[in-house]
């Protein structure tokens, strides 16, 4: 496990991106956009966050933390906190981010409250959230997004989806690729 305290780092689904401290992703314009709320977070039913929080502290075993600031992000944004600031047209767009150094959610401005695959990202970051503030240790950064893939998906089952993953247009085959750990050997 690397040294997250070291390192700035920012947990998106189907990518854990660390950066060491001075890289393009630690550049003062990242670092501004990252101290920049968005617009609000649309209104959740009351509640919804710490019953997110709840589920997944029963569900893990992790103890229940309070709930993060939540920022809305335009997705070029999003990009840019991701990639640094040189991001590609042709990378993966994210939706959402976990800022492990600012213990914070960012997600998509076209996150829709009312939308069951968007509030299920809500609870995959908040799984993120839990992960960093419980010291949950792992081999390497991408086995924190299949903890979050593998929480994410039982939420949804709970919610009365089915097969979560195709609800989610993602596959087991894919979750398992993007979230192992390189081999070094």
């Amino acid at each position: 496990m690397h040294a997250l305290s070291t390192r700035r780092t920012i947990i998106a689904g189907l990518a854990a991106v660390t950066a060491l401290a001075g890289a393009s992703a630690g550049t003062p314009a990242i670092a501004a956009s990252l101290s920049k709320s968005g617009p609000a977070l649309p209104d959740l039913a009351p509640g919804t966050i710490p019953r997110m929080i709840d589920w997944i502290a029963t569900r893990s075993g992790w103890n229940a933390t309070m709930a993060p600031p939540v920022h809305l992000a335009a997705p070029a944004q999003l990009a840019r906190m991701l990639y640094g600031d040189k991001a590609a047209a042709d990378r993966i767009c994210p939706t959402a981010l976990y800022s492990i150094d600012r213990h914070e959610i960012y997600l998509s401005t076209s996150w829709n409250t009312d939308d069951l695959r968007d509030r299920s990202v809500l609870l995959h970051e908040l799984v993120h959230h839990l992960q960093i503030l419980n010291k949950v240790k792992v081999d390497c950064p991408a086995l924190y997004d299949r903890q979050a893939y593998a929480l994410q998906a039982a939420w949804l089952r709970e919610q009365g989806i089915d097969e979560p993953y195709s609800f989610l247009r993602l596959d087991e085959f894919t979750i398992y690729t993007t979230t192992r750990c390189p081999n070094y050997y």
